[in-house]
């Protein structure tokens, strides 16, 4: 399936992004459950869907001249035995010259239970080798999931690039309800602007950040 780029929607519902000049929101910490998300039977995007991403946010700041850090959270509920399956192995790619950091994950079983995901768990692999490109690979499991559970896990990476170009992917393999960009831009003397690809529909604008 072939992913799309900025502001092209393809089974999402809906799609935020807040930028902030001077300060940044900070990843929320793991928050109760809720009950109306945990009572979910079917998918809300996609009624053949085995698995949806509930919400996805994304924390760019990318105010460094040298090095752009995306913060990633998800959120995923699971609906079926493929979706168990499908979704119990997270891979989380990266070039070698990036890094990849702050992982962290959580089962939420239907009854409300957590099972918190051990630092131990998680692996670091070589995927791709060719010639000079190598990419690797944060490799973890996620404990104690089963139908009608909710996933929960989230990660840092620092990537050593140009400020002055930030693609914001807005696809996954499976359906999304909400994408959430927060953007630190910049500073410098110029302005942001955006470039959307293959768009169905209204370009959704940039809002700024009033939560300080």
């Amino acid at each position: 399936m072939m992913k799309l780029s900025l502001l092209c929607l393809f089974k999402i519902l809906s799609l935020t992004i807040l930028t902030s000049l001077l300060t940044m929101a900070q990843p929320k910490e793991w928050g109760s459950p809720d009950p109306a998300h945990l009572e979910m039977k079917t998918p809300m995007v996609d009624k053949n869907a085995d698995a949806e991403v509930l919400l996805w946010e994304v924390y760019i700041n990318d105010s460094s001249r040298y090095v752009t850090t995306y913060t990633h959270f998800l959120r995923i509920k699971i609906f079926t035995d493929r979706g168990k399956e499908t979704q119990s192995r997270i891979d989380i790619p990266y070039l070698d010259i990036n890094s990849v950091s702050e992982i962290a994950g959580r089962t939420i079983k239907p009854d409300g239970s957590v099972v918190e995901l051990r630092k131990e768990s998680i692996f670091d692999r070589e995927i791709v080798k060719y010639q000079k490109l190598k990419v690797r690979a944060k490799s973890f499991a996620m404990p104690g999931i089963e139908t009608g559970s909710i996933i929960e896990y989230r990660w840092r990476e620092a990537r050593p690039e140009s400020p002055y170009y930030v693609k914001l992917e807005l696809q996954r393999e499976i359906p999304v309800q909400t994408v959430r960009y927060y953007l630190k831009p910049f500073a410098d003397t110029y302005p942001m602007r955006t470039i959307t690809f293959t768009l169905q529909g209204n370009r959704t604008p940039f809002a700024e950040n009033t939560q300080r």
